[in-house]
């Protein structure tokens, strides 16, 4: 799990019943890697959308994840993107208190009077 997905050091930092799930899932994550069309995304449909959006990612994410970052955030009129220096692909499972500091900044009312975003 470390080296394909959660980074060095990350699955240590799960509680027991998160990893359980993980081994549970190991077989599904295995199939949706082998499905050719794993990383198609309707572009088109998702540039519809008029809602904030924040993107995140570690640091140490796998290659793949960026990529399809890349592609949401050009397609996602109102995308934010935020990166997590030197964690991997899941912050709001490994560091959930930072996490939870950048979503509340992220819904946090603009000074100019604008609603959160999503409201």
């Amino acid at each position: 799990m470390e080296e394909v997905s959660l980074g060095t050091g990350n699955w240590d930092r799960l509680t027991g019943p998160v990893r359980e799930m993980f081994v549970a899932h190991a077989r599904t994550w295995l199939d949706e890697q082998s499905d050719p069309s794993w990383a198609l995304l309707d572009l088109d449909r998702l540039s519809a959308c008029t809602m904030p959006v924040l993107l995140s990612r570690g640091s140490t994410s796998p290659s793949w994840f960026s990529m399809v970052l890349e592609r949401l955030a050009a397609a996602l009129p109102r995308a934010q993107r935020k990166l997590f220096e030197g964690l991997g692909p899941i912050p709001h499972v490994t560091h959930p208190q930072q996490y939870t500091a950048v979503l509340t900044e992220f819904t946090r009312p603009a000074e100019a009077g604008e609603p959160a975003p999503g409201r």
